[in-house]
């Protein structure tokens, strides 16, 4: 048996910016990220940590899963289990989840004590060791041209509001569109 302590949850590297606007935490990519980006109030990147988690039954806190059993015994590790959990988990409400709460303290969960009918919580970070990170409220993409992400933006856009922000030429009036759209969207 392996303890629950030795198990940490993973963390995706995201070549992205993670901007803290106002009360507005946000990933943000696209053409003109960077100069944007240094506009906040407090920001890191092109290089991010992100890490995700699920809320407890009840509102009573998030728990950032390492590793999930299925009933019948297949175990999923890192992302596959917290893949495992949103695709199949409310299939399978005995399985067990084992990782860590937003507090830091090991603890392993049946699947019915997670509310997995929403969306896991993304949380960011400039700094890897940082737990549980920032909370991330949207994904914002600024439009242009030869405007890519990679697949682990992509993970993190399905759990949060993806704003799309046409190209502009005033930094500081699209940060305030950003902020509408964020709290719009939220």
């Amino acid at each position: 048996m392996i303890a629950v302590a030795a198990l940490t949850p993973p963390i995706e590297k995201l070549q992205t910016h993670f901007v803290q606007h106002r009360e507005h935490n946000f990933l943000l990519s696209g053409d003109g990220a960077e100069a944007f980006a240094s506009l906040g109030a407090d920001c890191c990147g092109p290089v991010i940590f992100v890490r995700y988690g699920v809320a407890l039954a009840a509102g009573r806190g998030i728990f950032i899963p390492a590793r999930a059993v299925h009933d019948y015994g297949r175990v999923y590790d890192g992302m596959a289990a917290l893949d495992w959990m949103v695709k199949s988990g409310l299939q399978h409400p005995r399985a067990d989840a084992i990782g860590l709460c937003d507090d830091g303290s090991a603890v392993t969960f049946l699947l019915r004590e997670l509310d997995l009918a929403i969306a896991p919580t993304v949380f960011a970070s400039g700094d890897a060791n940082d737990f549980p990170g920032s909370r991330v409220a949207a994904s914002v993409h600024l439009e242009g041209e030869g405007c890519g992400h990679s697949s682990a933006v992509l993970r993190a856009d399905n759990y949060l509001p993806v704003v799309r922000i046409p190209a502009l030429t005033d930094l500081a009036l699209a940060l305030e569109q950003i902020a509408r759209k964020i709290a719009a969207a939220s």
